[in-house]
């Protein structure tokens, strides 16, 4: 038994965290969410680069403060891309503005093109895009959304030991 216990008083240095920083907080999971969002954008963008169609995406990072809580959503608004990422069904095409259907300039018969009233097309093969960026962002941003509070839990003092 210690010499200062026999003795009846017992002394310890408390460890007395710094206060914690809300807005320093805030500013680093809206940092965080910013760049998660451009990197989840530039995946998405990936399987495209070769378009000539431009492909709009949009980003949303909402925050909720009572309790401190952040939303990130990036949505593609853009039918070509939706039709690739999720498939067709078998379906007619028909003309809507002219008398017959016009494609393939410079090919077929006499170089004028391929002329149809309509004809069944077979769709397209669902790709699933979506479904693969959100599985690795799922993990990922797990992953570095717990090293980021644990980097600012250490930081402020409050970190478990």
């Amino acid at each position: 038994m210690p010499a200062n216990e026999r003795r009846g008083y017992w002394s310890a240095t408390p460890i007395l965290p710094e206060p914690f920083k809300d807005k320093f907080m805030q500013a680093a999971l809206r940092e965080f969410m910013n760049d998660t969002a451009d990197d989840i954008e530039k995946d998405i963008r990936r399987p495209i680069a070769k378009w000539k169609h431009t492909v709009k995406i949009d980003k949303f990072i909402t925050a909720f403060y009572f309790p401190l809580r952040m939303q990130l959503e990036v949505t593609v608004d853009d039918d070509p891309y939706t039709y690739m990422d999720r498939g067709t069904k078998a379906h007619m095409v028909r003309p809507k503005r002219k008398q017959a259907l016009h494609w393939g300039e410079g090919q077929g018969p006499g170089g004028k093109g391929f002329f149809s009233k309509g004809h069944m097309v077979k769709g397209i093969h669902a790709r699933n895009w979506m479904v693969f960026v959100k599985r690795r962002w799922d993990k990922k941003l797990a992953v570095d959304f717990d090293k980021l509070m644990q980097f600012y839990a250490q930081k402020s003092g409050h970190a478990v030991r």
